[in-house]
């Protein structure tokens, strides 16, 4: 299966950043800004055919604090033969972050997923209306509204059922970049988490926040 594990700040739906949903723990431009690439993974928008998609985001840091890095689909799972393609389709792409908790230290949990989504090596863009204001918004990931999910905030709390693995604290999972390709694992532990959280994944069939607007 092609899986791509991704880093993102911790938001309430995902809709946009507002006075009650501020993206948190997404790093030092989150923190001064107040605002995220990804704070409208989970907005589904409406096409020219009126079909719905989610425009997802995570972002690829950059060498030389201007032009973001790409996203090395090869990378992914069965995709080695792709370095010249610009995106891969049907990856199960599990969006994870740090949970707000003040100044507790939190682990990271999966916050949701897009079920047969495209992944992009570079930043494609759309263009979103709010009531003030038209503006490009840059995605890397995108999927059929019915294809995504995002777990209710009490459920992603859960640690011991939605927990998401970090290399510096279990060996395996996201690093120092943003995203994880779960690929050539080596341990018994790392191959079974992805065993489980796949079938976890597989198996949901509780409340989906796609639709949920705070």
């Amino acid at each position: 299966m092609r899986i791509l594990f991704c880093n993102i700040a911790w938001m309430k739906s995902y809709k946009g950043a507002n006075p009650d949903d501020v993206p948190v723990n997404g790093g030092s431009h989150v923190k001064k800004t107040k605002t995220a690439n990804e704070e409208f993974n989970f907005l589904p928008l409406e096409d020219e055919n009126g079909d719905y998609f989610c425009y997802g985001s995570v972002e690829t840091k950059s060498t030389n604090g201007k032009n973001p890095n790409e996203l090395h689909i090869e990378k992914i799972q069965g995709c080695k033969n792709l370095e010249k393609e610009e995106s891969v389709d049907d990856v199960l792409v599990v969006f994870c972050a740090r949970p707000d908790r003040g100044n507790e230290k939190s682990n990271t949990n999966v916050v949701g997923w897009y079920w047969h989504a495209t992944v992009y090596r570079n930043y494609q863009y759309i263009t979103l209306c709010t009531e003030t204001e038209e503006f490009e918004q840059a995605f890397n990931i995108t999927t059929r509204k019915e294809n995504a999910v995002l777990l209710p905030g009490g459920l992603r709390m859960r640690r011991t059922l939605w927990w998401a693995p970090r290399a510096n604290e279990q060996g395996y999972g996201i690093g120092n970049a943003n995203v994880w390709f779960p690929v050539n694992l080596k341990s018994d532990e790392a191959k079974n988490y992805i065993t489980k959280i796949v079938k976890q994944i597989e198996e949901y069939d509780g409340e989906n926040w796609i639709d949920k607007y705070e």
